[in-house]
């Protein structure tokens, strides 16, 4: 059954000429990133990291130090208006939180033209077919 979807994802690009942007900084939870980014591209997505500095940022296992994933813009450089979706993987270990919070919650915000001191919920992201 999984083997099947993934084969169908794979085959029918779903998300093929979305760009998705992941969120994340030093600490972020590595199988939080790298599975759902795995799967967008599977089924067709860009997916770009970006993070509050240029480089790589360093993912965690729980506790534990793992390894590490280029960062494709600065949040300060990204543009919300060039994304189709947004992934924020968690993380157990984070140095940056509130750098990172206060500056993805503007950028989500801008996306998406709502006010950020109200609470809403938003919509699921659904891909439209061509």
């Amino acid at each position: 059954m999984l083997l099947e979807r993934v084969r169908q994802l794979h085959r029918d690009k779903p998300l093929a000429g979305r760009r998705i942007a992941v969120l994340a900084t030093d600490g972020f939870e590595m199988v939080e990133l790298d599975v759902p980014a795995a799967a967008m591209r599977l089924a067709g997505a860009t997916v770009e990291v970006i993070s509050i500095h240029p480089g790589r940022i360093r993912g965690m296992n729980l506790h534990e130090p793992a390894g590490t994933v280029g960062v494709d813009q600065t949040l300060d450089r990204a543009d919300p208006a060039d994304y189709d979706g947004l992934l924020i993987p968690g993380g157990f270990v984070n140095p940056d939180p509130a750098a990172l919070v206060l500056k993805a919650r503007a950028t989500v915000h801008a996306r998406d033209g709502s006010d950020p001191e109200k609470r809403h919920e938003s919509p699921p992201f659904r891909p439209q077919r061509s």
